[in-house]
């Protein structure tokens, strides 16, 4: 499909379907369901493939020969330097909606589930924790939860929307086969 496309369609394309995926993220409420989640992330990850090797064919066709190893290496570098940052950034901002959330709540958390999530956050889904909580205090949380998550679904559409233009700025450079 690149080949006869063009890999600047391609990212292009890319771009427009993962800007798509991460729109329809801002859809989710506490009803979504694992399907439609699944479904949304596959439209994400469809996106994200055309992007990285789109992006791998373009870097490639515009270096010389003796360079492929270094731009190569270069690009998956910068796309696993950006991940790792990008999962830092949305994990703490996650995090931080959580907890600000989890004390506008916690006057209905009991001492022992505050101590517990003191502990760890990662408390939060243990179905032993959940156990212990009340249905109004379990509501507090998930709210606190979506809260954090939705937060990073804005991120995801502005990561997306600065993609596609950035695959609209790139420039493809024909390759005689």
């Amino acid at each position: 499909i690149l080949h006869r496309s063009g890999s600047k369609k391609g990212t292009i394309s890319g771009g427009v379907i993962l800007l798509v995926g991460s729109l329809l993220t801002l859809r989710f409420d506490l009803q979504t369901t694992m399907l439609e989640c699944f479904l949304v992330f596959l439209v994400m990850g469809l996106g994200m493939g055309f992007v990285t090797i789109s992006t791998l064919i373009l870097v490639q066709n515009g270096a010389e020969s003796e360079d492929l190893g270094i731009v190569t290496s270069l690009h998956q570098f910068g796309r696993s330097l950006g991940g790792t940052i990008g999962v830092g950034i949305c994990g703490g901002l996650v995090t931080n909606r959580l907890l600000d959330s989890l004390e506008n709540t916690a006057q209905v958390l009991p001492p022992s589930v505050i101590k517990q999530l003191n502990e760890s956050i990662e408390n939060i889904l243990r179905p032993e924790f959940q156990s212990l909580l009340e249905p109004p205090a379990m509501e507090g949380v998930r709210l606190s939860v979506f809260s954090g998550v939705y937060a990073v679904f804005i991120i995801a559409v502005a990561s997306s929307f600065f993609c596609l233009l950035c695959g609209l700025c790139i420039s493809e450079k024909k390759v005689k086969i």
